[in-house]
């Protein structure tokens, strides 16, 4: 394949070829020899016949989140004749930054030769990426004539939003799951939190009698423990009308809480309200987390649906005495009739308001911008009787505003 230096050289040579002889200055013309020559030693420069060359990458994790470093390893096999003095660059889609590597690297294989590569990228954002593709190259001494092999490369990564650490969950729904887990249960069991001292009955385990209460007492005293159950959490994410940071945050806060609560051994759910209303029936476990992780990637730009839709859902294929979370920016304000009829319902609901900071800079738009905010305001009031309402400035962490909600 002809590069750009040598249609340039051509093109010049020509140029000054054609000019020296319409205007009779020989001289121009006796300029293009050198050129020429070059031209002629470049063609006597032998190319592959071919390059035949696989590639399979290796990604050392392919489900991170955004903001993580990812090695993209890439074992590179000839198959052709013989490569020496090639190139070999790595093309990244939007959302991928190269951190570690160079973007070209020289490479010389011999036939049936094999090598390694690495590159270090960051994650800058959530979605799906798709590395490649490959781009080997193989040019002369002057850089006037190239031979190009593109190879595709197989290997996705998912990058999950980024979540929080809320330390242990102190919101549980008010009724727990008959199975060991983290939250307490209020009633004594076996567990490792101290609830109170009874007295010593037969079968009662030794390691679990006071001494020290039993020498006060003069009687045999035994601590009793609080049983740990699990829970169901379901979180209800709202992006309708919503884009930008705002959507950005709310997907990270439903992550976060599905992490969390996750982690502690309980079990959840999750209906999004977008693009279509979408759900992921209650789970537990590492397989859950992807479940919910993949949905939220797969989310498309927040539209209006009818929010009975996710009451529909929720009646259908949840527990009704699961805690519902609604993380929501209250830009359409149906979702606050659906959380009324929900809570008539028997539901458990704490609304997690997702509040944003005006930018606007025309008079017009502060003035819309306004007035939807007293409209938000005067639905929190009335959601207020019906369910405890947090709000969060997306500005802050998400730990913040959950600090002060004890219990139900």
């Amino acid at each position: 394949m002809r590069s750009l230096p040598r249609s340039l050289l051509l093109s010049f040579a020509f140029v000054l070829l054609i000019g020296g002889i319409s205007i009779g200055r020989w001289e121009l013309v006796a300029s293009v020899v050198p050129l020429v020559a070059v031209i002629f030693l470049e063609t006597q420069y032998r190319f592959p016949a071919r390059m035949e060359m696989d590639a399979h990458l290796d990604l050392v994790s392919e489900e991170v989140r955004e903001g993580d470093l990812v090695d993209l390893r890439v074992r590179l096999v000839n198959r052709g004749p013989e490569l020496t003095g090639a190139e070999v660059s790595l093309e990244l889609p939007a959302g991928l930054t190269l951190v570690h590597g160079h973007p070209e690297l020289p490479i010389g294989l011999r036939t049936g030769g094999s090598l390694e590569l690495t590159w270090g990228v960051r994650v800058e954002v959530k979605g799906r990426f798709s590395p490649g593709p490959l781009r080997i190259r193989k040019r002369d001494a002057f850089h006037l004539h190239e031979r190009l092999c593109l190879i595709e490369l197989d290997g996705v990564i998912k990058a999950a939003p980024r979540v929080e650490r809320l330390g242990r969950m102190t919101v549980r729904p008010r009724t727990l799951r008959p199975y060991p887990g983290n939250l307490r249960a209020g009633v004594v069991g076996r567990g490792t939190d101290f609830y109170c001292l009874r007295d010593h009955h037969t079968g009662d385990p030794l390691r679990r009698i006071n001494w020290k209460a039993s020498a006060r007492w003069d009687r045999l005293m035994t601590n009793a423990m609080e049983e740990e159950r699990c829970g169901d959490l379901v979180v209800l994410l709202d992006l309708q009308m919503a884009t930008g940071r705002l959507r950005d945050r709310c997907l990270q806060a439903a992550a976060t809480l599905n992490w969390n609560w996750l982690r502690e051994r309980n079990r959840t759910g999750m209906i999004v309200l977008s693009d279509c209303v979408a759900w992921v029936p209650m789970g537990v476990g590492r397989r859950q987390l992807h479940r919910v992780e993949s949905r939220l990637l797969d989310i498309g730009v927040g539209q209006r649906r009818s929010p009975l839709l996710a009451e529909r859902a929720w009646r259908r294929y949840f527990p009704s005495q699961a805690l519902v979370v609604v993380v929501t920016p209250l830009l359409e304000p149906a979702v606050a009739i659906t959380v009324k009829r929900m809570v008539r319902q028997g539901a458990q609901v704490l609304l997690l308001y997702a509040r944003q900071k005006s930018t606007v800079e025309s008079r017009a738009q502060d003035l819309v911008e306004r007035m939807g905010m007293v409209r938000r305001s005067d639905l929190l009031f009335e959601l207020a009787d019906f369910c405890r309402v947090v709000e969060w400035d997306i500005d802050s962490p998400l730990s913040h505003c959950l600090e002060g909600v004890r219990g139900w």
